[in-house]
């Protein structure tokens, strides 16, 4: 996949339908899947192959001025497709670049992480306790514990949720979207996230799933 969205963002660049920065609404990288991102990515440098290939025809026929409110009231044909291509090959890079950007962020967590361990869910376990906190949970594990290898397998499990998606995954914890960690104790740690809806996801599957 990633093959074929550098081709063709490459292609489109090298053409000369390279804009300058912009910002793609569902771009960001927590806004979606690597692989979801990556499809948007081919899906919008497609479109941008279209529109540049219908400029080429539009000038090559030499037709005549159009008028768009949005595109430019003298806007002609072709120059209306240069337009519409832009517009697609910068949402295709910023799509690219969230997948690439969640990428990195899931290596970098994971690096100290051996890979057999990196899918099992982390709080299967070590849990004495939970509780309810004002942006999350709180988390009690047991004596002996090494927290930060666990705060640290957490995290890279985090990463790999934001990576892969969060489909078919309604029950741990660390897939509740803007979910971070962070040791507050010998023995504890506390889930944290924003917003009403996703603290009280966060609670509600940290007492079903892991809680005493």
């Amino acid at each position: 996949m990633k093959k074929q969205v550098t081709w063709l963002v490459v292609a489109l660049a090298v053409s000369g339908l390279l804009s300058g920065c912009a910002s793609t609404p569902g771009a960001k990288p927590e806004d979606m899947s690597a692989k979801a991102h990556e499809e948007q990515a081919v899906e919008h440098a497609e479109m941008a192959q279209e529109h540049a290939a219908e400029a080429s025809e539009s000038a090559t026929t030499g037709e005549g001025v159009g008028s768009d409110i949005l595109l430019g009231a003298a806007a002609s044909p072709a120059e209306k497709h240069e337009m519409q291509a832009e517009r697609h090959l910068q949402h295709a890079q910023d799509h690219l670049a969230a997948a690439e950007a969640l990428d990195k962020a899931e290596e970098s967590a994971c690096k100290s992480v051996p890979p057999g361990v990196r899918q099992s869910c982390p709080l299967l376990g070590p849990v004495v306790s939970t509780e309810a906190t004002a942006n999350g949970a709180l988390i009690t594990v047991r004596e002996g514990t090494d927290v930060k290898a666990l705060v640290a397998q957490i995290r890279c499990h985090i990463a790999i949720a934001n990576t892969q998606g969060r489909k078919g995954m309604d029950h741990c914890p660390l897939y509740v979207p803007g979910v971070q960690v962070n040791q507050v104790g010998p023995t504890a740690i506390q889930l944290t996230t924003k917003g009403k809806a996703n603290i009280r996801e966060l609670q509600e599957r940290v007492a079903a799933d892991i809680g005493d």
